[in-house]
């Protein structure tokens, strides 16, 4: 089905906003004047799907906000659906002329409307209508707005134009093996041995046993998600299933067997202390980071900003990663000064529109030095001076030692160890 169909709560008011205009124009004299401002409402109306389109085809890890034209516009959308979208403007437009003729000649047979002129109706209809689809005006607004501003955007090899040097900048020297290159992912993993004598590798544990031991082998950047439990505590945990897996909840260790209900705090102190593994609580994390300050916390999970800012005590050594412009300027708002901007590499002018918002910091999924155009441009950001947080779908020693100071800052590890340089196994 084409992507525009599934763009419904945009498309209907857009044709609202057509039909209303079409018959508000028709009932204006002067025939120039009337042509005119047919021509400028479908301009606007085309342009309206085309961003419409482009978001849902090229650009939907950003919101309206974000969405901006470059140079490869045409280029973002396929050939099939230029296609589709030419043929739905036709069609649209056939039906906005049609019901718009029915309507003029309905107004002009009744003579009631002698008192109230069929124009004031219109003008009426059509800004409640434009009032009830504010997205799609902002859209064009926004689109005009940053293709005007990619005109004095400068070149990507000029430094990058921000005063701002994220924490201090602990990443402007990168290579493995220094103390900020690796992140402990949900705060590391560690072996573990089972009751039945096995060893076992634990991951996304986000716990006492796996931040111990990624300080004890130098780690500083230390990753932690952040669930709140029924009551309102923040508590370190990727997801509920999980978290109640470690914590045997109800006798179960296995995840699957587990719902997403939250557990209360007293709960889940109570079950952490018979556990082996024991996930942190914004207390203890705190307790971690007051006793090594050259400790930084990354995290991701918890949109409750303020939540954090309360909880954590040391705003100062805490990044966000957001995952849309909008959240990022949130967290500002709140306190929150380090922030990182989920990306991808796909967009061509992502380093323009980086600049453009003065974002230091971002995160993305690793690319492969085969991957010639995503592996350029992934090292022009970090020459740019943008701080890289790159995560991959697997440890791998060989993509850390060649990627390290040359696209990323920093990679999100669950088993390399500083101290040795090899893969911790059990």
């Amino acid at each position: 089905m084409p992507s525009l169909l599934s763009q419904w709560h945009f498309i209907l008011p857009l044709v609202l906003i057509m039909l209303l205009g079409t018959i508000l124009i028709k009932c204006l004299p002067f025939k120039v004047l009337r042509y005119g401002l047919y021509t400028g409402l479908h301009l606007l109306g085309l342009l309206q799907l085309f961003c419409i389109e482009r978001k849902q085809a090229f650009a939907q890890y950003m919101d309206y906000e974000e969405l901006y034209f470059n140079p490869q516009v045409l280029q973002t959308i396929s050939l099939s659906s230029w296609g589709w979208l030419i043929c739905q403007w036709f069609g649209l437009l056939l039906l906005v002329y049609w019901v718009a003729g029915k309507a003029k000649k309905v107004m002009t047979h009744y003579p009631s409307f002698d008192v109230v002129k069929p124009q004031w109706v219109w003008l009426v209809l059509f800004g409640v209508s434009v009032l009830l689809a504010p997205d799609i005006y902002r859209n064009s607004l926004v689109s005009i707005r940053n293709t005007l501003a990619n005109l004095w955007v400068d070149d990507h090899s000029t430094v990058y134009a921000n005063s701002y040097q994220p924490l201090n900048g602990i990443f402007a020297a990168s290579q493995l093996g220094s103390d900020y290159s690796i992140i402990a992912h949900a705060s590391g993993g560690f072996i573990r041995t089972t009751v039945k004598g096995d060893r076992e590798a634990v991951r996304y544990s986000n716990s006492v046993n796996g931040a111990e031991q990624s300080i004890a082998d130098g780690k500083k950047l230390i990753e932690l998600d952040f669930l709140s439990t029924s009551d309102g505590e923040l508590i370190a945990g990727h997801d509920w299933p999980r978290v109640k897996a470690f914590l045997g909840y109800q006798g179960q260790h296995d995840r699957k067997l587990q719902n997403n209900s939250p557990l209360t705090y007293a709960e889940f102190t109570s079950l952490r202390e018979s556990s082996e593994i024991k996930p942190l609580d914004i207390k203890q994390a705190n307790a971690l980071f007051e006793k090594d300050k050259s400790l930084i916390l990354v995290t991701d999970k918890t949109q409750d900003y303020p939540k954090l800012v309360e909880g954590f005590h040391f705003p100062e050594r805490l990044i966000v990663e957001c995952f849309s412009l909008y959240q990022c300027k949130r967290a500002h708002r709140y306190g929150i000064v380090n922030t990182a901007l989920n990306i991808r590499l796909d967009n061509p002018e992502i380093l323009d529109y980086l600049r453009r918002n003065h974002i230091s910091m971002v995160t993305f999924r690793g690319v492969e030095t085969q991957d010639t155009q995503l592996f350029e441009r992934a090292k022009a950001m970090l020459n740019a001076g943008v701080v890289t947080l790159v995560y991959t779908h697997a440890d791998d020693v060989a993509y850390l030692q060649q990627h390290i100071g040359v696209t990323a800052s920093a990679v999100y590890s669950d088993f390399f160890s500083l101290q040795s340089q090899t893969l911790i196994t059990p």
